[in-house]
């Protein structure tokens, strides 16, 4: 169980803060379930999420070596494209994707797309992937190796372009 002061990868909101752990008063009387009061990183917005929740994930954010590991992958991460890559079939593999609610999930989607648009004309719905993808890993990153996010994402954005050089 996480603490209050702990960060914490949650699925789709990234990095987020534990602030505390406690019942909320908004639940009805008698039915005293824990929550998670979440605050994401970027300090937009706070969630609630049960203790007990098991259909959206919860997480470690990876440890340095963990980062540093994911980054010097990235750019010989092996990515299969489907044939035909249009709107729908990209979204579809991209959500597919990103279902294990890792790092390495969100890397690989994000090179995916990359990829597959070498021009960087995408739909609007891989570009709002993309970007909250992007931002997730970003913030992660920073996280993990204790860097501004601007740095990360520098990082991030090396990676990938060093691999469409290869």
């Amino acid at each position: 169980m996480y603490q209050a002061g702990d960060y914490v990868m949650y699925a789709g909101n990234g990095l987020c803060l534990v602030e505390s752990v406690g019942v909320p008063n908004f639940q009805p009387s008698g039915n005293a379930v824990p929550y998670y009061y979440l605050r994401t990183a970027d300090d937009r917005d706070r969630i609630y999420v049960p203790v007990n929740n098991t259909a959206l994930p919860i997480r470690d954010p990876l440890t340095s070596h963990e980062a540093e590991a994911l980054l010097a992958e990235l750019p010989s991460m092996q990515i299969d494209l489907p044939p035909k890559r249009d709107q729908k079939v990209m979204v579809k593999l991209c959500k597919e994707m990103l279902q294990p609610q890792t790092a390495r999930a969100m890397a690989r989607t994000m090179k995916m797309l990359y990829v597959a648009h070498p021009a960087g004309k995408m739909s609007s719905d891989e570009e709002k992937i993309l970007k909250r993808t992007e931002s997730c890993l970003r913030d992660e990153l920073a996280y993990a190796l204790k860097i501004s996010v601007q740095e990360a994402s520098r990082k991030l954005s090396n990676a990938l372009k060093e691999g469409e050089r290869e």
